[in-house]
């Protein structure tokens, strides 16, 4: 049996992603014949064998964000596979996971045969026993959603530990990513911030043991990792981990770090590790972070900042978001205010970018900001900064209606796979939304309350009342309006 592991980006990209690389390892090491393939040509071949993606048996897909999907369909288009799955008779069965399938996956539901939700450790062996038998078995399995059976009920599945996963240490090309491989410090977040998504995917919270991570790492004479979790800083073993490997003369690099969560200690252990720019993600004003889930204030943030050009960081990014639930002009201005305290301290870069809903999340009721409305917001943040980039508002807007949207996104996505470029740019994007009038004012700005019918609403995540007490709480600390739908989301003092 022949399996095509999938990747729809460049080879480049595709080595960095672990799922790409756990999955084609434990199937190889069941004795399936497998390759891996990414947009490597026209069409896409195995990277080993040189086969076409149209010889396989089964693909499966790993994804990681919502604009990956026009790619899968392109590599099926350049491989004569028809997209639908309906049409497919005779051809691989398409089976795909990752964070944005898991959340939503009906706006591709017509094109895979089998959705995989949950972590890969608990799937893994299941998948492995559904390859060998009929689609509809999978069903049967736990944890796999068949789109042609309709929409019904499916749970996620978790590890309930992560101290021993072959996930917790993947090897990487070095000269490709600047690290020799990525370790994961915890899975999930204790924080879970309303506007996380893969905090909500991941819960419980599961630590990494670091202890057993710290003697690995050495004793494979590893000289330079990455290390992988949404707030690496809350792992209790964190600073004599980061110590272990520095003293062994292991570099490390490390994601963005909570700042409430960030000690002067751990800024002066980073340092000595041996990176010197410190990437954070404030999100907001103090306002409007407080009730998301991130309580430091604005002088906080610029005392941390301190310590960390005092002792050595070169560089502070700093992420922010506009278009939040409830936001005021006046948030915009503390923004501002905040990015001028911090580099008149040292070199900053700012990173202004469209907050976009997502599904599972206490804000999934509220309809994303206009474009327009949008650029106007990232204008007045960045007007004054130095140095900063910002995600394009038709981009989100895009990745929300992929997010948010049903089957009847299909189409859009077809379209959008049709057209014959690597990137498609803002116009493409602009003439393809135009020739789908209505779906935006039907997904992405649309109006919803806790107890509607969602896209998504049959793939059971978490707990959804937990959910709907979060989305009421901030309605009530943000002082927004509901009227007969929603709250408002319009921005005040503007």
């Amino acid at each position: 049996m022949r399996v095509a592991v999938a990747y729809p980006s460049s080879p480049s990209i595709a080595q960095l992603s672990t799922s790409f690389k756990f999955i084609k390892t434990a199937l190889e090491n069941e004795g399936f014949l497998v390759d891996g393939v990414s947009m490597n040509g026209i069409p896409p071949r195995g990277e080993e064998t040189n086969a076409p993606l149209n010889s396989f048996d089964y693909i499966i897909f790993t994804l990681h964000y919502e604009l990956d999907y026009i790619n899968m369909i392109k590599m099926l288009a350049y491989s004569r596979i028809p997209a639908s799955s309906s049409k497919r008779n005779g051809f691989p069965t398409v089976i795909i996971g990752g964070p944005p399938a898991l959340a939503n996956p009906e706006p591709i539901a017509n094109f895979v045969d089998v959705v995989a939700l949950g972590d890969l450790e608990e799937l893994m062996p299941r998948l492995i026993n559904g390859l060998t038998g009929k689609l509809e078995e999978f069903e049967e399995l736990g944890g796999f959603y068949v789109p042609s059976l309709g929409k019904h009920e499916v749970h996620r599945v978790y590890a309930d530990h992560i101290e021993h996963s072959p996930l917790s240490l993947i090897k990487v090309d070095g000269s490709l990513f600047g690290s020799d491989a990525l370790v994961e410090v915890m899975r999930g977040c204790p924080h879970h911030c309303l506007f996380c998504m893969e905090s909500y995917l991941n819960m419980p919270v599961r630590l990494g043991d670091l202890s057993s991570l710290s003697y690995r790492i050495r004793e494979s004479g590893l000289g330079r990792v990455a290390l992988v979790g949404l707030s690496v800083g809350d792992h209790p073993g964190i600073l004599q981990f980061i110590d272990e490997l520095t003293e062994s003369g292991i570099s490390l690099s490390f994601p963005s770090l909570r700042v409430d969560t960030l000690s002067c200690d751990l800024i002066k252990s980073i340092i000595r590790s041996g990176q010197r720019t410190l990437t954070i993600a404030p999100e907001s004003s103090f306002r409007l972070r407080r009730m998301l889930g991130k309580d430091f204030s604005s002088e906080e943030l610029i005392e941390k900042a301190r310590c960390a050009f005092d002792n050595g960081i070169n560089r502070i990014k700093m992420y922010y978001m506009v278009g939040l639930p409830g936001e005021r002009y006046e948030d915009l201005m503390q923004i501002k205010l905040e990015l001028i305290e911090v580099s008149r301290l040292g070199s900053t870069y700012v990173s202004v970018n469209p907050w976009i809903p997502k599904p599972h999340t206490p804000l999934q009721w509220f309809p994303m900001a206009g474009i327009d409305e949008l650029k106007k917001r990232i204008r007045i943040v960045t007007r004054d900064a130095r140095e900063y980039s910002f995600y394009d508002p038709i981009h989100a807007t895009v990745q929300a209606l992929l997010s948010l949207g049903d089957r009847d996104v299909a189409a859009f996505i077809l379209d959008a796979a049709r057209i014959s470029k690597d990137h498609l740019d803002k116009g493409d994007y602009r003439r393809l939304l135009a020739h789908h009038p209505g779906l935006l004012n039907k997904y992405v700005y649309a109006h919803r309350r806790p107890g509607d019918i969602l896209p998504w609403s049959h793939i059971k995540v978490n707990n959804e009342k937990a959910l709907e007490s979060l989305y009421w709480k901030f309605i009530n600390e943000a002082g927004l309006a509901v009227d007969g739908n929603n709250a408002s989301t319009s921005m005040a003092g503007s």
